[in-house]
């Protein structure tokens, strides 16, 4: 984490559900559950898949290919974040460093005039 940066959702440790070898699926109560029937059935029928166990397969894949995309497109975003907020800082100190010499050049400016006013007040000498 850079920066003291909230981390993201999945970088926080999750306690594992088994901690067991999977051999087999066995999905129960689907009948109450319509919402990943009507996943399963568009994911069989989008990816052209003929089993149940070939649509879990490909979901469990395709949720970890999802995972590493949404990892990697957190890393570019802290990525840029980072490169956003030194930019801002940059800027900011630019932006200081102007004022600063602005502030030097109208107290020197300020000073020549006085001169110039002091000098204009003197007699001339033929």
């Amino acid at each position: 984490m850079a920066n003291g940066a909230t981390p993201w959702p999945s970088q926080i440790p999750q306690k594992m559900i088994a901690e067991k070898e999977f051999k087999t699926i066995t999905l129960r109560g689907l009948e109450e559950k319509p919402e990943l029937v009507q996943i399963m059935n568009d994911t069989m029928y989008r990816r052209d898949l003929r089993t149940g166990q070939s649509t879990i397969e490909y979901i469990i894949k395709d949720y970890q290919r999802a995972q590493a995309e949404i990892k990697r497109l957190k890393e570019v975003i802290d990525t840029e974040r980072q490169k956003r907020n030194q930019e801002k800082d940059q800027y900011y100190k630019w932006r200081n460093d102007m004022e600063e010499q602005m502030q030097t050049r109208n107290h020197l400016l300020r000073n020549l005039k006085v001169i110039i006013e002091t000098l204009n007040t003197l007699p001339l000498e033929p």
